[in-house]
């Protein structure tokens, strides 16, 4: 870079308020998350079970009690922007925990785990903060479809009747705006930098705007009010035919965030379907202090009978998991 334009980098930066302050996060080992990772598969035979589904149950209820922690990976101690681990297995979002159990039932020891959670969470599997599968209903899910992990199976959840009652949420995924309001805060590193350098790390930050367009959103999903009738009486016949071990996708049609990350969302939260002796659970790392900021069993028709107190949560999207060794 020529001294005149890293000046005129430097004068640009300057002009920036970075709002926020940084993250500064713990330094970790990741030899630590590898070896308990292998000694998942090399202790419980059922990890590698011919079952996919029999595989995600047993790998999700390895982190039962695990703590919820927002953002909790990134790119590595390398990376850029977030130098959160790639992987790790102590604390988990409600996104990185359905990727790590996904990587985990598709893999059959560390190697195969560290190729398939890169390619669940980045598209084309590259590791960079911009090819990061960031927002679940364009990136995460339409990625992962295209991978062969994972099948939309909405629509085949029928009323008696044998017709569809899915209905499709609409809402502009503005990606250029979710870049161009990012605050330094977005900014993970393992310690503090120069005011300048921060600067430029959000400048940076903010030109990623310039390689992406605003995306639709469309995403199949069963409203609640078919779900439930109107005495809030669950409608059996259609919960029972949500499989166990399917990813199950809370649907805010076109939830507006705009204030607060700069776009309208379709999904704000995902966990997995689990079928118990105590019935049908929604395992998911939860947010709310009701549920303990942890890795939970709750259950899914409890979970979404509250939800029909929400505003703007209308429903639930299945995706049904896919062993790409078949």
């Amino acid at each position: 870079m020529s001294v005149a334009r890293l000046l005129l980098l430097l004068a640009l930066c300057l002009l920036i308020r970075p709002g926020g302050v940084m993250q500064i996060i713990p330094y970790y080992q990741m030899q630590k998350y590898d070896d308990e990772i292998t000694k998942l598969y090399d202790s419980t035979p059922a990890t590698t079970d011919p079952d996919i589904t029999k595989r995600v149950i047993v790998d999700s209820g390895f982190f039962l009690g695990a703590p919820y922690h927002i953002g909790a990976l990134g790119e590595g101690e390398m990376a850029t922007f977030d130098q959160s681990p790639l992987y790790r297995t102590d604390v988990f979002d409600c996104q990185t925990f359905v990727s790590t159990v996904l990587a985990l039932a598709e893999s059959k020891n560390i190697i195969e785990f560290r190729r398939n959670i890169v390619r669940i969470r980045y598209k084309d599997g590259e590791t960079s903060y911009f090819s990061r599968n960031h927002f679940t209903s364009v990136d995460w899910n339409k990625n992962n479809k295209l991978n062969g992990y994972l099948k939309d199976i909405t629509r085949k959840i029928r009323g008696k009747r044998g017709h569809s009652i899915a209905l499709t949420a609409i809402a502009e995924i503005d990606k250029p705006n979710w870049y161009k309001v990012a605050t330094v805060a977005r900014i993970k590193r393992f310690s503090r930098l120069p005011p300048v350098t921060e600067k430029v790390l959000l400048y940076q930050l903010h030109t990623l705007a310039n390689e992406v367009k605003a995306q639709e959103s469309r995403i199949a999903y069963l409203p609640l009010d078919k779900l439930f009738d109107k005495n809030d009486k669950p409608n059996l016949y259609l919960f029972n035919q949500i499989p166990s071990g399917a990813i199950i996708e809370i649907v805010r049609p076109n939830w507006d965030l705009t204030q607060t990350i700069g776009t309208h969302l379709n999904v704000s939260h995902l966990g997995f379907a689990i079928r118990t002796k105590e019935g049908l659970m929604f395992r998911e790392a939860s947010s709310t202090k009701e549920h303990g900021y942890k890795v939970i069993d709750y259950p899914l028709i409890k979970y979404l009978k509250e939800c029909l107190q929400s505003p703007t949560i209308r429903g639930i999207n299945v995706q049904q998991v896919i062993s790409t060794s078949q």
